[in-house]
């Protein structure tokens, strides 16, 4: 696989011990554990249409081979989605020749249950293409609401803030979350500032002192 050092927003992080194991740990994800993790951006000069771009694109590489992981956020389910995942999938298969994950980060249960079965692409009878996302939530994935736990699993805490930005538990998972951030390493700020970006404009602001 030959990746354009453009590609590459930030070098490659090498995992802490066990921190983005143990965060697909606690979420249940049936992935196999992280080694390394490097977040990338396409190409400008090969880059798809606007709405093909990804939320956040991460190169995970893991002791048994290495595979994009693709994750988007959804606020509400939209019908158009399934069509543009797939094309999101297939266009990075093509570019990278590496297996794509599409995972779905929503902030309602109704909305992530639907968006763990989206429609199928084809006739009833015979459809021709299927996109299986996983799909987190309000529902399963755990408030991070305590900073120095934020600090030691920035992923967990950048995951519970875009979950639960619209909930009860809003303001204390974006403080965790913005405290953390800023204790963090330049390497771990830059690989979770760009997500962590979609659950603070999300949000409305609160106190001073608490998000930035």
């Amino acid at each position: 696989m030959v990746v354009s050092t453009r590609e590459e927003l930030h070098r490659i992080h090498h995992a802490g011990p066990g921190t983005p194991a143990r965060t697909f740990r606690a979420l249940n994800l049936p992935l196999p554990d992280p080694v390394e993790v490097a977040l990338l951006q396409p190409d400008p000069a090969d880059a798809p249409a606007p709405r093909l771009r990804p939320d956040t694109l991460l190169r995970i590489t893991t002791q048994v081979g290495a595979y994009l992981l693709l994750v988007q956020a959804l606020a509400y389910d939209d019908p158009a989605k399934p069509g543009v995942w797939a094309q999101h999938l297939a266009h990075l298969h093509q570019k990278y020749q590496l297996p794509p994950v599409l995972l779905v980060v929503c902030r309602d249960k109704v909305t992530a249950m639907w968006a763990a079965h989206p429609p199928e692409i084809g006739l009833p009878h015979w459809p021709s293409l299927s996109v299986r996302p996983l799909t987190l939530g309000p529902h399963n994935v755990p408030f991070v609401t305590d900073p120095k736990k934020a600090a030691k699993d920035l992923p967990l805490a950048t995951l519970s803030a875009l979950a639960h930005a619209t909930g009860p538990q809003q303001a204390a998972t974006l403080r965790a979350l913005s405290l953390a951030l800023r204790r963090a390493t330049s390497e771990d700020r830059a690989l979770f500032a760009e997500f962590a970006r979609l659950a603070l404009e999300s949000a409305p602001r609160i106190e001073s002192g608490t998000a930035s």
